[in-house]
Protein backbone atom coordinates (compact mmCIF):
# COMPACT_ATOMS: atom_id res chain seq x y z
CA UNK A 1 0.00 0.00 0.00
CA UNK A 2 0.86 3.66 0.01
CA UNK A 3 2.48 5.32 3.00
CA UNK A 4 1.87 9.02 3.54
CA UNK A 5 3.99 11.67 5.19
CA UNK A 6 2.40 14.99 6.13
CA UNK A 7 4.92 17.72 6.81
CA UNK A 8 5.40 21.48 7.05
CA UNK A 9 6.74 23.35 4.03
CA UNK A 10 8.24 26.74 4.91
CA UNK A 11 8.69 29.48 2.34
CA UNK A 12 9.99 32.99 2.93
CA UNK A 13 11.11 34.17 6.35
CA UNK A 14 9.83 31.10 8.19
CA UNK A 15 7.93 33.04 10.84
CA UNK A 16 4.37 31.87 11.61
CA UNK A 17 1.67 32.60 9.01
CA UNK A 18 0.34 36.13 8.97
CA UNK A 19 3.34 37.72 10.70
CA UNK A 20 4.59 39.23 7.45
CA UNK A 21 3.69 39.12 3.76
CA UNK A 22 6.70 36.93 2.89
CA UNK A 23 5.89 34.17 5.35
CA UNK A 24 4.22 30.99 4.12
CA UNK A 25 3.87 27.76 6.04
CA UNK A 26 1.99 25.04 4.23
CA UNK A 27 1.05 21.41 4.80
CA UNK A 28 2.61 19.15 2.17
CA UNK A 29 2.34 15.45 1.34
CA UNK A 30 4.91 12.87 0.30
CA UNK A 31 4.17 9.23 -0.53
CA UNK A 32 6.19 6.01 -0.45
CA UNK A 33 5.72 2.31 -1.10
CA UNK A 34 8.59 1.15 1.15
CA UNK A 35 9.19 3.95 3.67
CA UNK A 36 12.62 4.71 2.20
CA UNK A 37 12.03 6.32 -1.20
CA UNK A 38 9.58 9.20 -1.08
CA UNK A 39 7.97 11.19 -3.89
CA UNK A 40 6.14 14.51 -3.94
CA UNK A 41 2.99 13.91 -6.00
CA UNK A 42 1.37 16.61 -8.12
CA UNK A 43 -1.95 16.72 -6.29
CA UNK A 44 -3.77 19.44 -8.21
CA UNK A 45 -5.23 20.80 -4.96
CA UNK A 46 -3.45 24.01 -3.92
CA UNK A 47 -2.56 26.90 -6.22
CA UNK A 48 0.94 28.32 -5.84
CA UNK A 49 2.16 30.90 -8.34
CA UNK A 50 -0.79 30.05 -10.55
CA UNK A 51 -0.16 26.30 -10.65
CA UNK A 52 -1.62 23.34 -8.76
CA UNK A 53 1.12 20.96 -9.98
CA UNK A 54 2.56 20.61 -6.48
CA UNK A 55 2.22 18.50 -3.33
CA UNK A 56 0.66 21.23 -1.16
CA UNK A 57 -2.59 20.48 0.67
CA UNK A 58 -3.36 23.74 2.47
CA UNK A 59 -1.89 26.79 4.19
CA UNK A 60 -1.20 26.11 7.87
CA UNK A 61 1.57 24.71 10.09
CA UNK A 62 2.38 22.27 12.88
CA UNK A 63 0.69 19.28 11.28
CA UNK A 64 -0.35 15.92 12.72
CA UNK A 65 -2.80 13.60 10.93
CA UNK A 66 -4.65 10.52 12.18
CA UNK A 67 -7.40 8.17 11.11
CA UNK A 68 -10.33 8.80 13.44
CA UNK A 69 -11.36 5.56 15.19
CA UNK A 70 -14.31 7.27 16.86
CA UNK A 71 -17.29 5.04 15.95
CA UNK A 72 -19.41 8.19 15.59
CA UNK A 73 -17.08 9.80 13.06
CA UNK A 74 -18.85 10.24 9.73
CA UNK A 75 -17.28 8.97 6.52
CA UNK A 76 -16.56 12.50 5.30
CA UNK A 77 -14.57 13.12 8.51
CA UNK A 78 -12.71 9.82 8.92
CA UNK A 79 -9.38 11.64 8.68
CA UNK A 80 -8.48 14.36 11.16
CA UNK A 81 -5.69 16.94 11.10
CA UNK A 82 -4.47 19.00 14.04
CA UNK A 83 -2.35 22.09 13.46
CA UNK A 84 -0.96 24.68 15.84
CA UNK A 85 -4.14 26.79 15.82
CA UNK A 86 -6.66 24.88 13.70
CA UNK A 87 -8.30 21.51 13.04
CA UNK A 88 -9.46 19.91 9.80
CA UNK A 89 -11.42 16.86 8.61
CA UNK A 90 -11.23 14.86 5.40
CA UNK A 91 -12.84 11.81 3.78
CA UNK A 92 -9.60 10.73 2.08
CA UNK A 93 -6.64 12.46 3.75
CA UNK A 94 -6.24 14.74 0.73
CA UNK A 95 -9.17 17.14 0.56
CA UNK A 96 -9.57 18.96 3.85
CA UNK A 97 -12.30 21.06 5.41
CA UNK A 98 -11.51 23.48 8.23
CA UNK A 99 -13.59 22.86 11.34
CA UNK A 100 -14.61 25.27 14.12
CA UNK A 101 -11.86 25.64 16.69
CA UNK A 102 -11.69 27.04 20.21
CA UNK A 103 -8.35 28.80 20.62
CA UNK A 104 -5.92 27.49 23.22
CA UNK A 105 -4.28 29.18 26.16
CA UNK A 106 -1.08 28.90 24.11
CA UNK A 107 0.44 26.62 21.53
CA UNK A 108 2.55 27.52 18.51
CA UNK A 109 4.26 24.15 18.13
CA UNK A 110 3.24 20.88 16.48
CA UNK A 111 0.46 19.25 18.52
CA UNK A 112 -0.56 15.62 18.10
CA UNK A 113 -3.96 14.00 18.40
CA UNK A 114 -5.76 10.66 18.36
CA UNK A 115 -8.99 8.95 19.36
CA UNK A 116 -8.30 6.74 22.38
CA UNK A 117 -10.57 3.68 22.24
CA UNK A 118 -9.79 2.91 25.90
CA UNK A 119 -11.41 6.11 27.21
CA UNK A 120 -13.62 6.92 24.19
CA UNK A 121 -12.24 10.45 23.89
CA UNK A 122 -9.84 12.44 21.79
CA UNK A 123 -6.42 13.03 23.33
CA UNK A 124 -4.43 16.07 22.23
CA UNK A 125 -0.82 16.67 23.27
CA UNK A 126 0.27 20.29 23.03
CA UNK A 127 3.03 22.62 24.03
CA UNK A 128 2.31 24.42 27.31
CA UNK A 129 4.31 27.41 28.50
CA UNK A 130 4.41 27.38 32.29
CA UNK A 131 6.36 30.04 34.19
CA UNK A 132 8.37 30.78 31.07
CA UNK A 133 9.29 27.13 30.42
CA UNK A 134 7.99 24.97 27.58
CA UNK A 135 6.30 21.74 28.65
CA UNK A 136 4.05 19.04 27.16
CA UNK A 137 0.38 19.32 28.06
CA UNK A 138 -2.31 16.66 27.57
CA UNK A 139 -6.01 17.30 27.02
CA UNK A 140 -8.90 14.84 26.88
CA UNK A 141 -12.04 15.92 25.04
CA UNK A 142 -15.15 14.52 23.42
CA UNK A 143 -15.22 17.58 21.13
CA UNK A 144 -12.43 17.55 18.54
CA UNK A 145 -12.90 21.30 17.99
CA UNK A 146 -12.50 22.16 21.68
CA UNK A 147 -9.34 20.64 23.12
CA UNK A 148 -9.67 22.34 26.50
CA UNK A 149 -13.28 21.26 26.98
CA UNK A 150 -12.37 19.53 30.25
CA UNK A 151 -9.38 21.67 31.25
CA UNK A 152 -10.04 25.37 30.76
CA UNK A 153 -6.92 27.49 31.06
CA UNK A 154 -4.54 24.91 29.64
CA UNK A 155 -3.98 21.21 29.08
CA UNK A 156 -2.52 19.60 32.23
CA UNK A 157 1.26 19.27 32.10
CA UNK A 158 2.53 15.70 31.78
CA UNK A 159 6.20 16.36 31.01
CA UNK A 160 8.79 19.09 31.45
CA UNK A 161 12.22 19.79 32.84
CA UNK A 162 12.90 19.15 36.52
CA UNK A 163 15.58 19.60 39.16
CA UNK A 164 17.86 17.07 37.47
CA UNK A 165 18.10 19.18 34.31
CA UNK A 166 20.57 22.08 34.05
CA UNK A 167 19.34 25.68 33.79
CA UNK A 168 18.45 27.12 30.40
CA UNK A 169 16.64 24.11 28.87
CA UNK A 170 13.03 23.25 28.18
CA UNK A 171 10.96 20.92 26.01
CA UNK A 172 9.86 21.46 22.41
CA UNK A 173 7.29 19.30 20.57
CA UNK A 174 6.07 15.86 21.71
CA UNK A 175 6.03 13.56 18.61
CA UNK A 176 3.56 11.15 20.22
CA UNK A 177 3.83 7.71 18.62
CA UNK A 178 1.75 4.68 19.66
CA UNK A 179 3.59 1.38 19.44
CA UNK A 180 2.83 -0.89 17.77
CA UNK A 181 -0.49 0.89 17.00
CA UNK A 182 -3.24 2.81 18.75
CA UNK A 183 -5.60 -0.14 18.19
CA UNK A 184 -3.18 -2.48 20.05
CA UNK A 185 -0.92 -0.15 21.98
CA UNK A 186 1.79 -1.59 24.23
CA UNK A 187 3.50 1.72 24.94
CA UNK A 188 3.04 5.38 24.10
CA UNK A 189 6.34 6.78 22.86
CA UNK A 190 7.18 10.48 22.84
CA UNK A 191 10.24 12.06 21.23
CA UNK A 192 10.51 15.62 22.56
CA UNK A 193 13.25 17.92 21.38
CA UNK A 194 15.29 19.28 24.27
CA UNK A 195 15.87 22.99 23.68
CA UNK A 196 19.11 24.36 25.12
CA UNK A 197 18.81 28.17 25.14
CA UNK A 198 21.95 30.15 24.46
CA UNK A 199 21.05 32.76 27.05
CA UNK A 200 22.56 35.38 24.75
CA UNK A 201 22.30 36.38 21.12
CA UNK A 202 25.65 35.38 19.53
CA UNK A 203 24.20 35.84 16.04
CA UNK A 204 21.79 38.64 16.80
CA UNK A 205 18.73 36.37 16.94
CA UNK A 206 16.34 36.34 19.84
CA UNK A 207 15.06 33.02 21.25
CA UNK A 208 18.10 31.14 19.97
CA UNK A 209 19.60 27.79 20.83
CA UNK A 210 20.14 24.11 19.93
CA UNK A 211 17.79 21.11 19.95
CA UNK A 212 18.31 17.34 20.02
CA UNK A 213 15.80 14.51 20.45
CA UNK A 214 15.03 12.49 23.61
CA UNK A 215 12.68 9.57 24.30
CA UNK A 216 10.06 9.38 27.07
CA UNK A 217 7.27 6.85 27.53
CA UNK A 218 3.92 6.09 29.11
CA UNK A 219 1.78 2.97 29.28
CA UNK A 220 -1.47 4.94 29.03
CA UNK A 221 -0.50 8.14 27.23
CA UNK A 222 -0.06 10.19 30.39
CA UNK A 223 -3.62 9.55 31.62
CA UNK A 224 -2.77 8.31 35.12
CA UNK A 225 0.85 9.37 35.51
CA UNK A 226 3.30 11.71 33.83
CA UNK A 227 5.61 10.72 31.01
CA UNK A 228 8.97 9.36 32.14
CA UNK A 229 12.45 8.82 30.78
CA UNK A 230 13.67 5.21 30.56
CA UNK A 231 14.66 4.25 34.13
CA UNK A 232 18.39 3.87 33.58
CA UNK A 233 21.61 5.83 34.04
CA UNK A 234 21.59 7.19 30.48
CA UNK A 235 17.80 7.51 30.19
CA UNK A 236 18.01 11.28 29.62
CA UNK A 237 20.71 11.06 26.98
CA UNK A 238 19.80 12.01 23.39
CA UNK A 239 17.85 9.44 21.43
CA UNK A 240 19.13 11.24 18.33
CA UNK A 241 22.30 13.31 18.62
CA UNK A 242 23.23 16.40 16.64
CA UNK A 243 25.13 15.84 13.40
CA UNK A 244 28.86 16.47 13.04
CA UNK A 245 29.56 20.20 13.25
CA UNK A 246 31.77 21.19 10.33
CA UNK A 247 31.30 24.90 10.97
CA UNK A 248 33.42 25.54 14.04
CA UNK A 249 34.52 23.97 17.29
CA UNK A 250 33.76 27.12 19.25
CA UNK A 251 31.20 27.70 21.99
CA UNK A 252 27.66 28.37 20.77
CA UNK A 253 27.42 31.30 23.19
CA UNK A 254 30.29 33.13 21.52
CA UNK A 255 29.77 35.16 18.35
CA UNK A 256 30.70 33.10 15.27
CA UNK A 257 31.36 30.13 17.56
CA UNK A 258 28.77 27.69 16.22
CA UNK A 259 27.46 27.89 12.66
CA UNK A 260 27.67 31.43 11.37
CA UNK A 261 24.46 32.52 9.63
CA UNK A 262 26.40 34.89 7.37
CA UNK A 263 29.53 32.97 6.31
CA UNK A 264 27.80 30.28 4.25
CA UNK A 265 29.12 27.50 6.49
CA UNK A 266 25.56 26.29 7.11
CA UNK A 267 25.36 25.12 3.49
CA UNK A 268 28.35 22.81 3.98
CA UNK A 269 28.01 21.35 7.45
CA UNK A 270 25.90 18.32 8.44
CA UNK A 271 22.29 19.15 7.73
CA UNK A 272 21.38 18.35 11.37
CA UNK A 273 24.19 20.35 12.99
CA UNK A 274 22.00 22.55 15.17
CA UNK A 275 18.41 21.38 15.57
CA UNK A 276 16.03 18.49 14.88
CA UNK A 277 12.41 17.52 15.49
CA UNK A 278 10.94 14.02 15.38
CA UNK A 279 7.82 13.25 13.36
CA UNK A 280 4.95 11.30 14.90
CA UNK A 281 4.45 7.73 13.77
CA UNK A 282 6.62 4.93 12.42
CA UNK A 283 6.71 2.43 9.57
CA UNK A 284 7.90 -1.19 9.43
CA UNK A 285 10.52 -2.26 6.92
CA UNK A 286 9.32 -4.52 4.13
CA UNK A 287 10.94 -7.55 5.80
CA UNK A 288 9.54 -6.68 9.24
CA UNK A 289 12.99 -6.58 10.83
CA UNK A 290 13.35 -2.81 11.20
CA UNK A 291 11.42 0.24 12.37
CA UNK A 292 11.60 3.49 10.42
CA UNK A 293 11.27 6.82 12.24
CA UNK A 294 11.51 10.23 10.59
CA UNK A 295 12.94 13.51 11.81
CA UNK A 296 13.78 16.89 10.40
CA UNK A 297 17.25 18.38 10.60
CA UNK A 298 18.62 21.87 10.18
CA UNK A 299 22.11 23.37 10.23
CA UNK A 300 20.87 26.70 11.60
CA UNK A 301 20.05 27.37 15.24
CA UNK A 302 16.51 27.87 16.55
CA UNK A 303 16.54 31.61 15.95
CA UNK A 304 18.26 31.30 12.60
CA UNK A 305 15.27 30.71 10.32
CA UNK A 306 15.17 34.37 9.33
CA UNK A 307 16.05 36.29 6.21
CA UNK A 308 19.70 35.14 6.43
CA UNK A 309 19.06 31.77 4.78
CA UNK A 310 22.65 30.77 4.13
CA UNK A 311 21.93 27.03 4.43
CA UNK A 312 20.38 26.98 0.92
CA UNK A 313 19.05 23.42 0.38
CA UNK A 314 20.89 21.92 3.37
CA UNK A 315 17.88 20.97 5.50
CA UNK A 316 15.23 18.29 5.24
CA UNK A 317 13.69 15.09 6.61
CA UNK A 318 15.64 11.88 7.14
CA UNK A 319 14.83 8.27 7.98
CA UNK A 320 16.12 6.72 11.21
CA UNK A 321 16.39 2.93 11.22
CA UNK A 322 16.12 0.76 14.33
CA UNK A 323 15.82 -2.99 14.80
CA UNK A 324 12.24 -4.03 15.56
CA UNK A 325 11.36 -2.99 19.15
CA UNK A 326 14.81 -1.43 19.31
CA UNK A 327 13.98 1.82 21.10
CA UNK A 328 15.73 0.86 24.35
CA UNK A 329 17.48 -2.23 25.68
CA UNK A 330 18.46 -3.86 28.95
CA UNK A 331 22.18 -4.58 28.76
CA UNK A 332 23.92 -7.34 30.68
CA UNK A 333 27.63 -7.08 31.55
CA UNK A 334 30.47 -9.39 30.60
CA UNK A 335 30.20 -11.80 33.54
CA UNK A 336 30.11 -15.58 33.70
CA UNK A 337 29.33 -18.13 36.42
CA UNK A 338 29.39 -21.90 36.67
CA UNK A 339 25.58 -22.32 36.79
CA UNK A 340 22.61 -20.30 35.53
CA UNK A 341 21.10 -19.96 38.99
CA UNK A 342 24.26 -18.15 40.14
CA UNK A 343 23.65 -15.16 37.83
CA UNK A 344 21.97 -11.94 38.95
CA UNK A 345 18.52 -12.12 37.42
CA UNK A 346 15.92 -9.82 35.90
CA UNK A 347 12.36 -10.35 37.12
CA UNK A 348 9.45 -9.30 34.90
CA UNK A 349 6.00 -8.20 35.96
CA UNK A 350 3.18 -10.70 35.71
CA UNK A 351 1.43 -11.00 32.35
CA UNK A 352 -1.39 -13.07 30.90
CA UNK A 353 -0.40 -15.72 28.36
CA UNK A 354 -2.67 -14.86 25.39
CA UNK A 355 -4.73 -17.24 23.31
CA UNK A 356 -3.27 -17.04 19.82
CA UNK A 357 -4.56 -18.67 16.65
CA UNK A 358 -1.52 -20.68 15.58
CA UNK A 359 -0.91 -23.05 12.64
CA UNK A 360 -1.19 -26.74 13.50
CA UNK A 361 2.59 -27.14 13.70
CA UNK A 362 3.09 -24.16 16.05
CA UNK A 363 2.28 -23.29 19.64
CA UNK A 364 2.11 -20.19 21.80
CA UNK A 365 5.69 -19.46 22.82
CA UNK A 366 7.79 -16.78 24.47
CA UNK A 367 10.11 -15.16 21.94
CA UNK A 368 13.13 -12.94 22.55
CA UNK A 369 14.53 -9.98 20.64
CA UNK A 370 18.15 -9.93 21.75
CA UNK A 371 21.71 -9.36 20.58
CA UNK A 372 24.44 -11.35 22.31
CA UNK A 373 28.13 -11.74 21.72
CA UNK A 374 29.38 -15.18 20.73
CA UNK A 375 29.84 -15.94 24.43
CA UNK A 376 26.84 -14.00 25.72
CA UNK A 377 23.33 -15.37 26.17
CA UNK A 378 19.89 -14.98 27.70
CA UNK A 379 18.13 -17.77 29.63
CA UNK A 380 14.56 -17.70 30.96
CA UNK A 381 12.54 -19.25 33.75
CA UNK A 382 8.71 -19.30 33.70
CA UNK A 383 7.02 -18.68 37.04
CA UNK A 384 3.46 -19.22 38.22
CA UNK A 385 2.44 -17.43 41.43
CA UNK A 386 6.10 -16.54 41.93
CA UNK A 387 7.37 -20.12 41.80
CA UNK A 388 9.19 -21.83 38.90
CA UNK A 389 7.14 -24.22 36.79
CA UNK A 390 8.55 -27.73 36.59
CA UNK A 391 10.47 -28.23 33.39
CA UNK A 392 10.68 -24.46 32.79
CA UNK A 393 13.17 -23.63 35.55
CA UNK A 394 16.15 -21.39 34.88
CA UNK A 395 18.49 -24.35 35.23
CA UNK A 396 16.58 -26.14 32.43
CA UNK A 397 16.60 -23.17 30.05
CA UNK A 398 18.49 -23.39 26.78
CA UNK A 399 20.69 -20.36 26.23
CA UNK A 400 19.60 -18.06 23.39
CA UNK A 401 22.72 -16.83 21.56
CA UNK A 402 23.17 -14.51 18.59
CA UNK A 403 21.34 -11.65 16.91
CA UNK A 404 17.77 -12.87 17.34
CA UNK A 405 14.48 -11.29 16.28
CA UNK A 406 11.63 -13.34 17.68
CA UNK A 407 13.45 -16.57 18.57
CA UNK A 408 11.35 -18.97 20.68
CA UNK A 409 12.78 -19.68 24.14
CA UNK A 410 13.24 -23.42 24.77
CA UNK A 411 13.97 -25.68 27.73
CA UNK A 412 15.45 -29.15 28.21
CA UNK A 413 17.62 -29.26 25.10
CA UNK A 414 14.87 -27.77 22.89
CA UNK A 415 12.41 -30.39 24.07
CA UNK A 416 9.98 -27.82 25.50
CA UNK A 417 8.85 -24.45 24.21
CA UNK A 418 5.04 -24.57 24.08
CA UNK A 419 3.15 -22.42 26.59
CA UNK A 420 -0.25 -23.64 25.38
CA UNK A 421 -0.97 -25.15 28.80
CA UNK A 422 -0.55 -21.71 30.37
CA UNK A 423 -2.91 -19.77 28.09
CA UNK A 424 -5.10 -17.46 30.15
CA UNK A 425 -2.89 -17.74 33.23
CA UNK A 426 -0.84 -14.99 34.82
CA UNK A 427 2.88 -15.78 34.65
CA UNK A 428 6.15 -13.96 35.14
CA UNK A 429 9.65 -14.58 33.87
CA UNK A 430 13.08 -14.59 35.50
CA UNK A 431 16.01 -13.99 33.16
CA UNK A 432 19.73 -14.61 33.48
CA UNK A 433 21.87 -12.72 30.96
CA UNK A 434 25.50 -12.13 30.03
CA UNK A 435 27.12 -9.81 27.48
CA UNK A 436 23.90 -9.02 25.64
CA UNK A 437 21.25 -6.39 24.90
CA UNK A 438 17.64 -7.47 25.41
CA UNK A 439 15.07 -5.43 23.48
CA UNK A 440 11.79 -7.24 24.02
CA UNK A 441 9.92 -10.35 25.06
CA UNK A 442 6.81 -11.30 23.12
CA UNK A 443 4.25 -14.06 23.00
CA UNK A 444 3.98 -15.44 19.47
CA UNK A 445 3.19 -18.58 17.50
CA UNK A 446 6.42 -20.50 17.01
CA UNK A 447 8.17 -23.84 16.86
CA UNK A 448 11.40 -24.85 18.45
Amino acid sequence: GEHRMYYDCIEGTGVPPGVDALSHRRICLATSADGLTWTKPALGIFSRNGSTANNILLEDSGVSVFEDLNPEATQDQKWKMVCSTAVYASPDGLHWTKLPFASLAEDDTKPTGYWDPAIQKYVISVRRDVSGSRTIGRCETSNFSDWEEESRGGCPVVFGVDAVDPPGVDVYTNAWTPYPSIADVAVHLYFPSMYRHFGSEPFGFGNDGLLDIRIVTSRDGGRTRNLTYPPCANGRSPFVTLGVNRCSAGSPTAAKGWCSPTSGAEAKTSFDTSAMYMASGWLPSSDGQSVYLYSSGQPFTHGGDSANQTWKTNSGIRVLTLRRDGFVSIDAPYHFYAALDQYPTLQTAEMIVPALTCPSNQSVALTVNVVTSVVGFVAVEVQLAGAPIQGFELASSDKAVGNLLGMAVTWGGRARWSLDALVGKSVSFRLAMADCSLYSLEFACATA
